[in-house]
C-alpha cells in the first residue's frame, strides 16, 4: 500500500478519534498505532509531515518500535506514574500526621499550664 494512499487512511483515523464525542465509544483512552516496517513509517512521515499532530490530538501513538518493546515503555511510564501516586499520598500522610503532632503538642503544653495551677494554688494556700 503506498504512502499516497495509507496517510489519508490514519487521517481519517485520527480525525474520528479527536472528535469529543469519540471517547463514548468504549475505546481506549489512548491508542498505541504501530507500523512494521520503519521505511513504510519514514515514507508517511515524508509524505504528510503533521501525522504526529493529528495522532496526538487523537490520542494516539505512533511508533515503527516492536508492539514488546512499546508495552515495556508504557509499563515503565505506568510504574513512574504509580511511585509518583505513592510519594503524594505519602506526603499528604506526613502532613496530617504533622498536624496530630502540633495539635498533641498545644494540648500537652495546655495541660502542663493547668496542672501548675493546683501547686500554685497549694502553695499559697498553706503560705497564709
Amino acid at each position: 500500500m503506498s504512502s499516497e494512499r495509507q496517510t489519508p487512511m490514519m487521517q481519517q483515523y485520527f480525525e474520528v478519534r479527536a472528535q469529543p464525542d469519540a471517547g463514548q465509544l468504549f475505546t481506549p483512552e489512548y491508542v498505541f498505532m504501530f507500523i512494521p516496517i520503519e521505511a513504510a513509517f519514514a515514507l508517511a512521515l515524508e509524505g504528510r509531515p503533521a501525522i504526529y499532530e493529528w495522532a496526538s490530538s487523537a490520542r494516539s501513538f505512533l511508533s515503527p518500535l516492536r508492539p514488546a518493546r512499546a508495552c515495556e515503555i508504557v509499563a515503565t511510564i505506568w510504574k513512574q506514574d504509580r511511585q509518583t501516586k505513592n510519594v503524594q499520598e505519602i506526603a499528604r500522610r506526613g502532613g496530617l500526621l504533622y498536624d496530630k503532632f502540633v495539635g498533641l503538642y498545644g494540648d500537652l503544653e495546655d495541660l502542663g499550664r493547668h496542672s501548675a495551677r493546683p501547686a500554685k494554688a497549694m502553695t499559697k494556700y498553706w503560705a497564709n
